[in-house]
């Protein structure tokens, strides 16, 4: 995996916004952390741990953000996270292509949008040290690991790997519903995923940082503690 840079402008901030929101019941994106949408509250995280450009994967587009982040579409819709990464590891490769050596971006830090309470130091922490190591790097908290958020190199060898994962879930789907039945493949998880790459794990105590909300009751708890 080769990179251009050591500093965290060559790091694009991607937001992954496409998941359904089953337990939430609504879209997770527009529910409201105090006054903000958690879409902008969760981007503007992101723009704050000082990337180079921020991505959002998955959400529609917002005609009244004045961000300068750029809204994209999964490639392979509804397959999780793994299709936001490929989306946007896909959109880097082909920008990659036509940029200029010092404004290319070699590295993802990848937060997902139900996660408002991550703090930006932590986020420039990971995209540093991924960035300088060259590697795909997390958060451990004592002996769990956090998957989320996550540093990704760009690398051609991952994006081909998503590709092909990604192609054979479409199929499989595909077949499940012309046969009407619903069976999970569990290839597509991060942490299978990960399973055939090195990853180098940060410790943090900042348990409260990695908050997800998924719930009504999750995200009322969440609020009520940031008051």
């Amino acid at each position: 995996m080769t990179m251009s840079n050591h500093n965290s402008k060559g790091v694009m901030g991607v937001l992954l916004a496409g998941g359904k929101s089953t337990r939430m019941g609504r879209d997770k994106a527009n529910v409201l952390v105090g006054q903000e949408k958690m879409l902008r509250v969760t981007r503007d995280t992101l723009v704050s741990s000082d990337v180079r450009s921020v991505s959002i994967v998955g959400a529609s587009i917002d005609e009244n953000d004045s961000s300068s982040a750029i809204f994209l579409q999964d490639i392979y819709p509804e397959l999780g996270p793994l299709s936001g990464i490929h989306s946007a590891m896909t959109h880097v490769a082909a920008r990659n292509k036509e940029a200029a050596e010092d404004s290319q971006v070699d590295g993802l830090l990848i937060v997902p949008v139900d996660m408002p309470g991550i703090e930006p130091s932590l986020l420039s922490r990971l995209a540093t040290h991924g960035q300088k190591q060259s590697c795909i790097s997390c958060f451990k908290l004592i002996d769990e690991v956090m998957y989320f958020p996550l540093y990704v190199p760009v690398a051609e060898e991952i994006m081909l790997r998503l590709d092909g994962l990604l192609n054979r879930a479409t199929k499989i789907q595909e077949v499940n519903t012309a046969s009407q039945q619903s069976t999970k493949d569990q290839s597509l998880s991060i942490k299978h995923f990960l399973n055939d790459y090195p990853v180098e794990f940060l410790e943090t105590n900042m348990k409260e940082a990695f908050f997800n909300i998924n719930t009504e009751q999750e995200l009322s708890m969440f609020n009520a503690a940031n008051r």
